[in-house]
């Protein structure tokens, strides 16, 4: 096969192998299950495949909620949709309400629920089962979230929990967590 037009072959021999340049048309071989492909000006074709692992963890999930909450009981959210997940921190069919943190570090940790209960709701999350007191609440219902920076260790299990007095339902929610150092 003649390539770019100049009748020389295409360097490519295996599946998954990309284009590259230097001088001219060269092979990047495909990286290996899970790497990533990073920018690297020190080796010759200015990029190289490498462990994803040195990106900090990310993890998005969303929770489509119906049924009534016990009233004033801390229930955790059941997520039933991962967006993404960088570091397997869910495993929906073992456990849907656990997150557990993958690597050590300081991890920003965000939700968000809308309810539709016209009594005191609220949202916080617990790290290992003790409940933080950072929280969120309402007295008439209310679509909003919290947000918390706090230090994890690997094999942390955080859940977000939620509670009205009125026996309304959350209808949405969702959490994210990013390692940030």
């Amino acid at each position: 096969m003649a390539f770019g037009g100049s009748g020389s072959s295409s360097p490519l021999t295996t599946k998954g192998d990309i284009y590259g340049f230097t001088t001219h048309p060269q092979r990047i071989p495909v990286g290996a299950d899970g790497q990533t492909l990073i920018a690297d000006s020190t080796v010759p074709l200015g990029v190289k495949w490498a462990s994803s692992s040195g990106y900090p963890p990310d993890v998005s999930a969303r929770a489509h909620l119906s049924a009534p909450f016990p009233a004033s009981a801390q229930t955790p959210i059941q997520w039933d949709t991962v967006d993404y997940d960088t570091a397997s921190f869910f495993n929906l069919g073992a456990d849907p309400e656990k997150i557990t943190i993958p690597q050590t570090g300081k991890y920003q940790l965000g939700s968000n629920i809308q309810d539709t209960a016209n009594a005191a709701v609220s949202i916080t999350y617990s790290v290992n089962g003790v409940i933080s007191n950072v929280y969120v609440t309402s007295n008439d219902g209310f679509s909003g979230g919290l947000t918390d920076q706090i230090e994890l260790a690997a094999g942390d299990v955080v859940r977000i929990l939620y509670s009205n007095t009125g026996g309304g339902a959350a209808t949405d929610s969702s959490v994210w967590i990013k390692r940030v150092a």
